[in-house]
Formats: structure tokens, sequence, C-alpha cells
């Protein structure tokens, strides 16, 4: 970059404001036709307001269904979009849920309001367009100001954090402003979805509500699943939000022009000679390296990894690709010709085509996404995934720990998401369990007698790498031999399972020849360090602190929701005095649903398909439950209140015990709290006579328990159960209080 970050940053905070006041300019000259605009979307509303009731129950049933499948499938849709633009989304991983939450909750509240669906798919295509040209239409140097991280307590991983005035303004202008937006949009979605739950009886609607957003989900693990772009998703939700718009001409051919040029905005190329490839974890973009030496590959706009061709032939024509031979061969210096080897995070192929090189006679590769597998397939030089060697599975690597019976010669740890924080993956909720202590000691139980582990990590914060080097003596009571290449800034540790590690004589005339540096694995004076573990898997995190760089940014969440929710329901004071119970179930069940997906990954694997499946399994836990109080229409909720603490309660007692029950026991444990709160949930909904009220009072609860979410980093996991006891009892207090 030509221009300091400092002045870039100031460049790009003066662009913001100047847009700001461009737009107010431009509102004010457009005034009169906004006018005009503004009375044919009031006349296309009175039209769809007389159109709705008169709807049959079969119609009004499908519709809702089609409705929250429409709003399910945007919202997952903006998620995976917005953390594609920007690493500041997968920073607060979970703030365009809590977005979608606000937006979905006020349009709901605003349910028996006037109708403004006739402005959703412009303002769709409005939200698309600005996001694109904010991100692609200026200049790397004048918008590097928002790709700083305004995330103090984390350590910074390939992007720089921010250190300014003029760097946190242009962020959180940046957060507001795409919040704004995405609230103004799913709110038109959450009040016709109000509006059409209104015309049925409250099990039933919810019901049906409830089986249109697992078709959402489903969708949208069908379109992952086909590593579909961005566009086809956004195609998909946009073409289902047309049929009712049917009761005027008018609106729908606005509609349909602005689903074209949504859908136009959204094929602008990305990186001019790179290929965009939409994993189902992340945008990957393939690319050219260095000289043409290399294949490279990008992961949300940062280098990520790069195939490379490392054969002796090729070493010869290119003197500079023997450093990274060696770095690739490193493991091979203390583990000669292997009989089996464990590659955990396997990537494109260079570690295993090195274990060929070195010998190995068997080789398990494991890589989780799929998309970078299929590169390697086709793109590696040394074909090495086409080895009959080779044994290559796409999964999380926990699971395969977890399930594999296999001992090994030699585990090689690739370099496992070492430029991204948390994940730069598009799911919802995504944890690195790898580094944590459970995990490096499923590791060791893997290793032969005479078993080596090396890990491999970009050393971009010493004190990062003195984490890793204190849980690898946790586990295996010795200090590893640290090793620092310099390729792609890494270091190696290498330990051995029983802890006695000799270097081998080979590594003296590398040293010399300046390709390595060895040094002591001591403890440095670095401050405390808090070792992550499966409770506590934020291994990016140095210590556990209450995280006030979260807490500012969700303050501005709740800050804006509130004002917005005043702003466009002005019953909000009658809305909130009957309905908090809803409120207080919709923040435990927020909890409770983060902690099933935490633990249940675990066990089945942290992958995108897991995960969706475990969303899935929660909605029809919810559905069955709404169907059983549908049918025996149960008036007490103190006794499902009651099962529902102590599920909760043995939860807590199985994992302070240590208790292993095994996958089956773990799902039935995690899940039977989810149904009883469903239960509860269903009976006071029976009773209640505004179900567009109890939706956004229960959308709004979800919004604060997702923001209690962010206490784990503080207290860990576990706590998120000792919190939720508390959030249901004060639900179930204030019930009978109100009896």
């Amino acid at each position: 970059m030509n221009k300091s970050p400092i002045r870039a940053s100031l460049l790009s905070f003066v662009v913001l404001i100047v847009s700001c006041l461009l737009t107010a300019w431009f509102w004010r000259l457009l005034g009169p036709a906004l006018m005009v605009w503004e009375k044919a979307v009031e006349r296309q509303s009175t039209a769809m307001e007389r159109a709705i009731p008169k709807l049959s129950s079969r119609t009004a049933a499908v519709s809702i269904v089609l409705a929250t499948a429409c709003s399910l499938l945007l919202e997952l849709s903006l998620i995976r979009w917005q953390a594609s633009l920007y690493e500041i989304f997968s920073f607060y991983k979970n703030f365009m849920l809590l977005a979608s939450f606000a937006g979905l909750g006020i349009g709901y509240a605003c349910s028996r309001r006037r109708i403004v669906y006739p402005i959703f798919l412009p303002l769709a295509a409005v939200t698309i367009g600005s996001m694109v040209c904010l991100r692609y239409g200026i200049g790397e140097n004048w918008q590097m100001a928002f790709h700083f991280l305004p995330v103090l307590e984390q350590l910074a991983m390939g992007t720089d954090t921010a250190s300014s005035i003029t760097h946190f303004f242009s962020i959180y202008a940046l957060l507001t402003a795409v919040f704004c937006i995405t609230v103004l949009l799913l709110l038109p979605l959450g009040q016709i979805c109000g509006r059409l739950m209104s015309t049925l009886p409250n099990l039933r609607a919810y019901s049906l509500n409830l089986a249109g957003s697992l078709l959402g989900v489903l969708l949208m693990i069908f379109l992952s699943q086909l590593w579909t772009p961005p566009i086809v998703w956004f195609a998909f939700a946009m073409c289902m939000a047309l049929p009712f718009l049917f009761s005027s001409r008018r609106a729908l051919l606005q509609s349909g022009i602005a689903c074209l040029l949504g859908v136009a905005a959204l094929s602008v190329a990305v990186p001019f000679g790179y290929e965009c490839i939409y994993s189902p974890y992340q945008l990957l973009q393939r690319g050219k390296g260095d000289a043409g030496l290399m294949i490279q590959i990008i992961a949300a706009g940062q280098y990520y990894q790069r195939i490379l061709d490392l054969s002796p032939s090729a070493q010869i024509a290119d003197p500079r690709l023997k450093q990274f031979a060696f770095y690739y061969g490193l493991p091979y210096q203390f583990k000669r010709v292997p009989d089996s080897v464990l590659i955990i995070g396997a990537g494109t192929g260079n570690d295993v085509a090195a274990a060929l090189r070195n010998g190995a006679k068997h080789v398990d590769a494991v890589e989780i996404d799929p998309a970078i597998y299929k590169l390697g397939v086709l793109f590696h030089p040394e074909e090495p995934y086409q080895s009959p060697k080779v044994v290559a599975t796409v999964t999380d690597a926990r699971q395969f720990l977890r399930t594999s019976k296999n001992k090994y010669d030699l585990i090689i740890f690739g370099l496992l998401d070492s430029h991204a924080a948390i994940s730069q993956g598009s799911q919802l909720r995504t944890d690195s369990y790898i580094y944590t202590v459970e995990a490096f000691k499923e590791v060791r139980e893997h290793l032969k007698d005479d078993g080596i582990v090396t890990l491999s990590f970009a050393n971009i914060n010493e004190q990062l790498s003195q984490k890793l080097k204190l849980m690898i003596k946790e586990v295996f009571q010795s200090e590893p031999k640290s090793i620092f290449i310099g390729y792609d800034r890494s270091f190696t540790l290498i330990q051995s399972k029983s802890g006695l590690l000799a270097t081998p004589r080979t590594l003296d005339a590398f040293e010399k020849a300046g390709f390595l540096k060895t040094g002591s694995s001591e403890a440095t004076k670095l401050g405390k360090i808090d070792l992550s573990t499966d409770d506590w898997p934020f291994f990016y995190m140095v210590r556990k602190q209450f995280p006030l760089s979260y807490a500012f940014v969700l303050m501005l969440i709740i800050g804006l929701t509130v004002t917005m929710l005043y702003t466009f329901q002005d019953t909000s004071i009658k809305l909130f005095s009957k309905g908090l119970p809803f409120m207080f179930l919709g923040i435990g069940f927020m909890l409770i649903e983060t902690k099933a997906i935490t633990e249940l990954g675990l066990y089945f694997g942290n992958t995108w398909q897991i995960t969706g499946i475990v969303v899935a399994a929660i909605l029809i836990m919810a559905f069955v439950a709404n169907v059983i109080i549908e049918r025996f229409k149960p008036s007490n909720v103190f006794l499902p209140a009651a099962c529902l603490l102590c599920s909760l309660g043995i939860g807590i007692y199985l994992h302070q015990s240590g208790i292993n029950v095994g996958p089956v026991i773990a799902t039935i444990v995690l899940t039977l709290p989810l149904l009883f709160s469903g239960v509860v949930f269903s009976i006071l909904l029976n009773k209640y006579n505004d179900i567009g009220a109890a939706m956004s009072l229960n959308l709004l609860g979800a919004l604060i328990g997702g923001s209690l979410e962010y206490m784990a980093l503080w207290v860990g996991y576990q706590a998120l159960y000792v919190l939720a006891i508390a959030v249901y009892g004060v639900a179930l207090l204030y019930c009978k209080s109100s009896d």
C-alpha cells in the first residue's frame, strides 16, 4: 500500500461521511418522486391487506410456510455473503444472525400495522447493490479502514487491529449501517409472516412457521452442497418472495425489476484473475502465485495456501523450491520412512505429497473443506491424492480422531486456520476444537509408542506460539522442540509420545544453510496464559476475560434494536407487559441451542453438514412439541418447566463429573431441554391472543440470548447452562405471578 494506514483510515472515514451527506442530498432531491412512489406503495399495501383475510385456510398455510422459508433462506444467505465481504463479520460471528433476529422480530411486532411488503424486493436490490459498491466500487486504499479489527481481546490473525479513533469510527459506522440495512430488509418479511399467521389458530400457525423454517434451512444445506454462489441463494429467496405480490401487478413488475437488478449486482466479479469458489465454509479464490510457480488460494480476501510442485525434478529446475521442500520434509528428519502417517489439515496435498516422497507406506489425509480437497485432486502436479497409499477423508479432524482406531508413527498438523480468527467459515457458529488440551490428548492416544507429532503454525504472535507450547507440554509432560523455518512465517513444534526426542544430525547442515533456526521452547515471561479446552475453545484469546470489545458492539445492537422497535411499534410498552415469558424463553432457547451445537459438534464433527442437521433437528423437535400441545392441549406449564430445569441440571452434572456417556446419550441429554422448552412455549402461545407479538418477543429474546453467548469467551460454554437455568427460572416465576 502506498498510503499509510492512518491516512487511508482518514480518507475512508471522510468517504463515509461524504457518502452520508450525498445520500441525504439525493433523498431531498428525490423527495417529490419518492412521495409519488410512497402513494403507489400505499395502494399496493392496501390491496395486500384486503387480500390476506380472504385467503382460504389451505392457501394461508402454504403462504406461511413459503414466507418463513424465504426469511430463513435470506437470513442464512446474508450471513454467508457478508462474511465473504469483510473479515469483521468472522470475528463478530453471529452479528448478522442478531441483525436478522431484530429485523424479523420488529416485523412481527408490526404485523397489525400498515403492510410495507411491496418495498421488500426493491430494498433487497438496494442492500445488495450498496454492499457490492462499498466492497468493490472503491479502491483498496480508500476502504482500508474497514478491514481493521476492533477486537482487542483476541490476537490479530493476519489482519491489523484497530489502533486509532478513525479506525474504530469507520468500523462501527460500517457495523451500524449493515445492521440497520439488514433490519429494514427483513422487517417486511417478519411483518407479512405475522399477518399471515394471525389468520389461523396460534398453534397451527406456529407449526407451519416451524415447517417453513425447516424448509429454508434444508434448502440452504442443499445449495451449499452444490457449492453454489450467492447469486443462486438470493435468486431463490427473491423468487420465493414474488408470489405474495400477485394482488398488485404494478408491485409485481417493480419487484421483478428489482430482482433482476439485485442479481446483476451480485454478478460483479471479485478480484480479476481469480476463480471464485463458494465452498460450504468460505469463499475461495484460486489464481497464480508468485512467478507462476504455484496455484495460490485466497480465503475471504486473505492468503490461505498454495499448491507447490516439490518433486525432485522441479527442485532441480528451480532452486528456490528447496526451502519449501525442506519445510514439508522436516517431520521425516525425525521419523524416517514411517509405516503410517496421519495428516490433519491435508489441504490441497502438499503434506501428502511430502509423505509419499519420504517413503510413507500408508497416509490418512483429513481435510474439512471439500472444495480445497477437490482443488488438490484436480491441480496438484504430484497427484498425491491419486496414490493408492493415500486414504482421504473429508471431515472434521476431531470427529476423525474420536472415531478412528488407528495408531500412527507420525501425526502431522498442517497450517490449520493459521491466518483466520475463530473461523472463516460460513456456518452460524464454528470454533476451533483442534487447538485444545483434549484434542492433543486424543492425538497422543493415536500415536504408537515411538510415534512423533509435529505441529506447524504461522508465527504471528509470540503469545499464541507460547500457548501452543504450553498445551503440548501439559499433555506430553515435556517441552516440545521448536524449529523456525520461515515458510509462510511458520514455526514447527515437534514432540514424541514418550517425551524423549533426539535431534537428528542432518538438521545441522540445514541450519548452516540458513533453512531453519532451532530454539528453546522454554516458556517466556508473557504474563498469564489460559490453555484452551473443549469448554473454552478460544485459542486466539490469551486469557479468559470479559469481552469488552464485543460488549460495545452488543450494546450497539441492543440500542439500535430498541430504538427501531420504538420507532416502528408505538405499542411497545403494551407489547412487553404481558408477553415477557416469550422473551425469556427465547433467551434460554438460544443459549441451550448454542451449547447443543458446540457439544454435538465434538461428537459428530463440526462440519457444515452436521451443524445444518443439528439446527434442522432442533426445529423438528420444536415442531413435535407444538404438535403434542396442539393435539392434547395441556394448560399447566409447571410440569414441562420442571422437566426442563431437571434436564439442564443433568447436563451440568454429567459435564462436571467428566463421565463419557457416548454420542447417543449425549444427544438425548443436550436436546431434551429444547423439547421441554418447546412444550412450555407452545402452552403459553395457545393462551396468548396476539401471535405476532409473541413471535416478536421470542425473536428479540433470541437476540439477547445470542448476545449473552459471548459470555462464553469469559466463562466457557458450560456456564451457559447455568445462565439458561436462571433465565428459565425467571420465566417460570413470571408465569406463576401472572396466573
